[in-house]
Order: C-alpha cells, then structure tokens, then sequence
C-alpha cells in the first residue's frame, strides 16, 4: 500500500524486475520519480513529452506544446524529455487563454473535488481540481497551467 508506506517510512525501495527502480525518502519518490514506472507506481501521475530548453543551476526551462514552465533540472539535457504531472498540479481555467489549449471530455462532482479527463495536444489528461464552486462541462474549451509543485523531469 502506497499511502501506509509514504506515511510510514523513513525510506523506500521500488522494485522491478528484480532490480532497483529507486530509493530514498518517501517525499522524494513522490516528487521526483525517477522513470515513468516510479512516477505511476507512487500515485497517479500523467506521463507527458516535454522539451527542456535549456539549464539554469538547478532548474530547467521546458516547453508542453505552446505552454512553457519551469521546473527542477535534476540531471536533464535539453532536447525531448518526459514530464510526470500529478493530478491535482494541474491549473484549469474556463475557455481560451494562455496556457496549454484543452478540450473537457469529462466531469465528474465527487464531493470536495472535481475529476476531469482533458484533451490536449500533448495527450488526455487527468485532473483533480478542488474548485468545486464552478464545474467545466464536457465539451468546454480549457486553458491549462501548472502548479508548482508535483511536476517533474524523468527519464523513459
């Protein structure tokens, strides 16, 4: 069980294939998986292409389509590279602005949050929103952004 072991450990070793995919602090296999892999098996997580653009210390310049972010660099290169984006780092905003273009597919009202399942140019995407006072319908245009936190480089 991923939640009992995040809360639980001081430290996390990730199998696969008889081998090991990664290890360390909790947080940091949440925050920063290392592979695809890690980043699904700690949680959900859309796995998208992204092109670091360049390097500053210790963060890196990407682009997402027509979206350009920000992130930590860990030990990416520029050129094409994947982004693991949690759910719930996703901003979503009503209609055409700047940001990453999309299209509501689905939604679904669970309470305290809101699911949506958007299309992009760079793939559908899984969202969790908490702004539960206004609901996209499907078939709504969308703007999408990215928070801060729980995005990262990682390697395929």
């Amino acid at each position: 069980d991923q939640d009992e072991a995040l809360a639980v450990s001081d430290r996390i070793i990730v199998m696969k294939d008889g081998e090991i995919a990664q290890s360390g602090a909790p947080r940091d296999l949440y925050e920063f998986p290392a592979s695809a892999f890690i980043a699904d098996f700690m949680g959900e997580a859309n796995v998208i292409a992204c092109e670091v653009l360049g390097i500053d210390g210790t963060e890196a310049d990407i682009r997402i389509g027509s979206l350009k972010h920000r992130v930590p660099a860990g030990r990416a290169k520029p050129g094409a590279a994947s982004l693991a984006v949690r759910p719930g780092a996703v901003t979503l905003a009503e209609g055409r602005g700047e940001g990453l273009a999309g299209r509501i597919l689905h939604s679904a009202y669970l309470g305290d949050h809101v699911e949506y399942e958007v299309e992009t140019d760079v793939g559908t995407l899984f969202i969790v929103d908490h702004a539960v006072d206004r609901i996209l319908p499907a078939a709504s245009d969308a703007t999408l952004g990215f928070k801060g936190r729980g995005i990262a480089l990682i390697s395929n």
